[in-house]
């Protein structure tokens, strides 16, 4: 009878700390839902803002200046999925066709590859057509830009 008990011992601890850990799982799952939720709204948040500030009309011809892998470009297509965009990039190893599905798949799946136009440019030109657009963004292009100094 002794033995049954610590058994019967031994079986309700492992009971105990498995229920426990099912427990401390559970809330840190919810915790984690928590931020997730908190960014997924802190998001759409920023997206309608800037939504509401480009004010695009389903008329506008729309290029990216520094587009890279479309990480600013695929949620505005996918809000606006029959309009035809122009991506521009100066390095050909972030803005590139095969990158856009992966983006686009990730951030809403409304637009389609068929809706961008792909230029590779150089730090002087963007070799996009001239004269073709309604509304130029350059989210994240500062950084590649190449200032001369106003004293030379």
């Amino acid at each position: 009878m002794r033995l049954n008990i610590v058994l019967s011992s031994n079986y309700t601890k492992s009971l105990v700390t498995l229920l426990l850990l099912m427990i401390l799982a559970s809330a840190n799952s919810q915790n984690v839902l928590s931020q997730k939720q908190k960014v997924d709204s802190t998001t759409a948040e920023k997206q309608k803002l800037l939504f509401d500030f480009l004010n695009i009309s389903l008329s506008d011809k729309i290029a990216d200046i520094g587009t890279g892998s479309g990480f600013n470009l695929v949620p505005i297509a996918n809000q606006y999925p029959t309009l035809i965009f122009t991506a521009e990039d100066i390095d050909s190893n972030y803005c590139k066709k095969e990158w856009l599905p992966k983006r686009i798949n990730r951030s809403g799946n409304k637009t389609k590859i068929e809706n961008f136009k792909i230029h590779i440019g150089t730090e002087t030109t963007t070799n996009c057509p001239a004269g073709r657009f309604t509304k130029v963004l350059a989210f994240a292009m500062i950084h590649a830009m190449t200032f001369n100094d106003e004293n030379s």
